[in-house]
């Protein structure tokens, strides 16, 4: 099973300090990267697949903040899914009573999800809830799910049927497939949006539709190994959505994009800045690909 390749060496004598650079900028130009004279292939023996069960424990993690309408919906509609499935709300307390609405929604819930609450001590980003979730968390999967609901929680399944179905070792949503509900995404979102999965396509050399997407699915065993792995730059990601997706990339698994729904919040308003957190999530990407791409650095 290949899982990545592509061509490299395109100056095969020795210049000083810049030969082994200028090769590896010219193996990530489009067109001249084919011009390589070593072709490489990263592959795995199938029988690796096998081992993993079709029907798996599954935690979903929804970090919280403010979001005290949501919740009851959430519990209502995330439906069960893999042998066992836990909802683990991790929340930053804040003005509304979004820690009281799901201690009380846990204690009154009759289905057949196990409810869990964690609260965050400090504030350290939608990535550090994600840390504490999957630190409670028992399940074979991790599925991490936005509070806000923009993304149907129906279609959290899709995520989980594509792990399952080893359609990916790494499964991200992507809301720019399905034509988006009126007025869900502004267009400057969607303007950079398509900017980073242009450029997450040109420096990885695989084909994105959405790098931003909240809702991903992964084996908790691979995010383990992401956080004994973790470099500087990653440091830089609040959110987790670059961080994971570079992770995955570093550690050679299969990423695949399931397209999700994408509608308008009904309660609350987005936390996120996003001239702020656009200039971070590039800074990091340049700093992945000159230490990753360009120098060739190891993990």
């Amino acid at each position: 099973e290949v899982v990545k390749s592509g061509k490299y060496l395109h100056i095969p004598r020795e210049i000083p300090y810049i030969g082994n650079i200028l090769n590896n900028i010219l193996a990530s130009m489009p067109l001249i990267n084919r011009l390589g004279l070593i072709e490489y292939i990263i592959a795995r023996p199938t029988f690796f697949q096998e081992n993993k069960s079709p029907d798996v424990s599954v935690s979903i993690i929804v970090p919280t903040y403010e979001e005290a309408g949501n919740i009851k919906n959430i519990t209502q509609r995330i439906p069960q899914i893999g042998q066992k499935t836990e909802l683990i709300f991790v929340d930053l307390p804040g003005k509304d009573a979004t820690a009281r609405v799901i201690k009380e929604t846990a204690k009154n819930y009759k289905g057949k999800l196990s409810i869990k609450y964690v609260s965050q001590t400090r504030k350290n980003g939608k990535v550090g809830a994600l840390r504490l979730g999957v630190a409670k968390a028992t399940g074979e999967i991790v599925i991490i799910y936005d509070a806000d609901m923009t993304v149907p929680p129906e279609d959290i399944e899709k995520i989980y049927l594509a792990l399952t179905e080893r359609k990916g070792d790494f499964v991200n949503g992507t809301r720019l497939v399905y034509p988006t509900e009126k007025g869900a995404m502004r267009f400057a979102n969607h303007l950079g949006n398509s900017f980073f999965a242009r450029l997450f396509t040109w420096g990885l050399g695989q084909h994105f539709t959405d790098t931003l997407c909240g809702t991903k699915g992964f084996w908790r065993e691979d995010f383990i190994n992401f956080e004994k792995t973790k470099v500087s730059y990653d440091n830089f990601d609040l959110y987790g959505d670059f961080y994971l997706l570079l992770s995955a990339y570093r550690k050679n698994l299969r990423i695949a994009e399931v397209p999700v729904r994408y509608k308008t919040r009904r309660y609350g308003d987005t936390k996120m800045n996003r001239l702020r957190n656009g200039m971070r999530f590039l800074l990091m990407f340049l700093y992945f690909f000159w230490n990753y791409k360009l120098l060739r650095r190891a993990d």
